[in-house]
């Protein structure tokens, strides 16, 4: 997408440096080129929410590389009969560990939050 910009007249504007990144023509509102301040607001929120799952998710894949890593080094530490057995132990330690936080941690998380959702219903401070 760095390659071309909206234009004004519907086209596109050639943009090789990848530096037009968008005005405010581009924030999505009533009125095109003239956002209030809550559609400005609106606009942000949803770039934050995205940015965050997008970081969320990159750092989920580099935890998933980063096990199958450790389970080459202490592969390659071993004596090579043992080989297969590391390798299958170091892969079924991960949905092992998801499995547990799954059935020990979660609830306790979604417990958290339902109670201070009702709190909050409440109005208690917390």
């Amino acid at each position: 997408m760095s390659g071309s910009v909206h234009g004004g007249a519907g086209g596109t504007v050639p943009d090789p440096s990848g530096t037009k990144t968008g005005n405010i023509n581009d924030v999505p509102a009533a009125k095109a080129g003239a956002p209030t301040l809550s559609e400005l607001g609106d606009a942000v929120g949803h770039n934050r929410v995205s940015i965050n799952f997008v970081w969320t998710l990159i750092t989920g894949f580099l935890v998933m590389f980063m096990q199958a890593g450790f389970a080459m080094v202490e592969t390659g530490l071993t004596r090579a009969k043992n080989a297969a057995h590391t390798m299958a132990m170091n892969f079924l330690i991960y949905p092992l560990g998801m499995l547990g936080f799954m059935c020990a941690v979660l609830p306790l998380c979604l417990a958290a939050w339902a109670l201070s959702a009702q709190w909050k219903l409440r109005g208690v401070k917390s």
